[in-house]
């Protein structure tokens, strides 16, 4: 691992820890989600790395952990960013090339966070699809009585379950539906989530 991906990595993972230590207010929920998120890719990247699967896999999960690091950062306010290590000498400081490349994604994730300040509404569902994707992701780490993956069909309504434990108040409308077009309504704004969706998660988690 080189020295610049290392330091990547200690920056977003100092973030991650300092917001779910720090930030307990509830106008940083979202962050904190945000911040889990950013904590579990971050242990796909280190995982993919130490396992050498070669540089499309780290690459894959680096990108998603500076995605998800980007916007943790933009919807913290900036003082609270500095408090939390991003100012100074704990800044990452990008190459001209890199910085240029994500300014128009910094704008519109800021306008976009402008925009869902104090929307309740949205916080449940942004808070409702992190859940989803770690719920995904352990159910796609479950293996047969032979050690074989289980494959989506029989993952479907085990989600189902895992749904209800969460307290997401999962629906199933149409129980008759088969394939590609079963779906479930999750969340308190009744989000969709079909299983043509559910296969294609299942499958990116076990790629990593």
């Amino acid at each position: 691992m080189s020295r610049r991906v290392d330091r990547r990595i200690e920056d977003m993972q100092r973030l991650a820890e300092s917001v779910l230590e720090e930030a307990s207010s509830p106008e940083f929920d979202v962050a904190r989600a945000l911040a889990v998120n950013l904590r579990g890719y971050l242990a796909n990247l280190r995982e993919a790395l130490e396992q050498e699967k070669g540089a499309n896999g780290g690459a894959y999960w680096m990108l998603e952990c500076l995605d998800l690091y980007e916007e943790l950062r933009f919807t913290l306010p900036d003082a609270d960013a500095r408090q939390m290590g991003l100012g100074g000498a704990h800044a990452p400081q990008p190459d001209a090339v890199e910085q240029a490349a994500v300014h128009g994604r910094r704008y519109w994730r800021r306008q976009r966070h402008n925009a869902a300040a104090g929307a309740d509404a949205r916080w449940s569902g942004n808070a409702a699809h992190v859940r989803l994707q770690e719920i995904v992701h352990g159910l796609a780490a479950r293996r047969d009585e032979l050690g074989d993956p289980e494959p989506p069909g029989e993952l479907w309504g085990a989600l189902y379950g895992a749904l209800d434990d969460a307290g997401l108040e999962p629906q199933d409308p149409e129980p008759d539906l088969s394939g590609e077009q079963r779906y479930y309504l999750y969340g308190s704004d009744g989000r969709r989530y079909n299983f043509g969706a559910f296969k294609k998660a299942v499958s990116r988690a076990r790629k990593k």
